[in-house]
């Protein structure tokens, strides 16, 4: 049963902190920046059959980035999650993330389930509590930068800005991706610096930049992984 639960969070991302960016804050000046790393339908009789036919991702390096999952894969994922136990799934996420506090979140596998919704999501209209500024510098912008043209490598910045409606020290769940190619760029729970409002996390794909459309979204750290702020760009050149 390890085997099974330990590969489920590999494919969900629970386990891939293999992350394409540093989750970093914005900090007084004075200080420095502290930085924290087409196949066969088959019928499902049990949790090792699901398992097993489920292929184990990719990670070549810390810098590899997460492929999205096909849709046979997420239902099965999905059958994983529901056959996997309360205690077995709470686990596994301190497994995956020993660094991050997991106790404000009451319903582990409805939390599962969600992060696997959330992992080929598209950003919508909603209107969102928190904000959400793209740019390229640590330095928050007042507004989103144009985005439309940048080099290979050149590193983009999402700030999130909580407008003091969320405690300063709660976590929040990030998730980054290319919505043209379900490419996911960052996937993972982080905790908000405590007494500092704005927050900022940056990424570069292993490969560089792609002509595309991204999304980034910022989600309250609850079962529900409810969103609290989002943006997204396109990007129409590269430099």
């Amino acid at each position: 049963m390890e085997k099974y639960l330990y590969i489920l969070f590999l494919v969900v991302g629970f386990g891939l902190g293999y992350l394409v960016a540093d989750f970093k804050q914005i900090v007084p000046s004075s200080a420095p920046l502290d930085k924290h790393a087409k196949s066969t339908p088959m019928v499902v009789n049990d949790l090792q059959a699901i398992v097993a036919s489920v292929p184990s991702p990719i990670t070549n390096s810390a810098a590899s980035s997460i492929k999205t999952l096909s849709e046979q894969q997420r239902e099965q994922v999905s059958k994983i999650i529901e056959h996997a136990s309360e205690q077995q799934i709470d686990e596994y996420l301190n497994k995956a993330f020993p660094k991050q506090n997991f106790t404000a979140i009451q319903n582990k596998k409805l939390f599962a389930q969600r992060a696997l919704e959330e992992l080929s999501s598209h950003n919508d209209q909603q209107t969102l509590s928190g904000r959400l500024v793209l740019g390229l510098t640590p330095v928050m912008p007042q507004i989103s930068e144009d985005l439309s043209q940048v080099h290979s490598n050149q590193s983009i910045f999402a700030h999130f800005d909580t407008l003091g409606k969320f405690p300063a020290d709660e976590q929040i769940f990030i998730r980054w991706l290319n919505r043209d190619t379900g490419e996911v760029l960052m996937f993972t729970p982080r905790k908000i610096t405590q007494d500092v409002s704005q927050n900022w996390v940056s990424a570069v794909p292993p490969t560089g930049w792609q002509i595309g459309t991204y999304d980034v979204k910022v989600y309250q750290m609850r079962d529900q992984l409810k969103p609290i702020a989002q943006a997204s760009y396109r990007i129409v050149e590269i430099l």
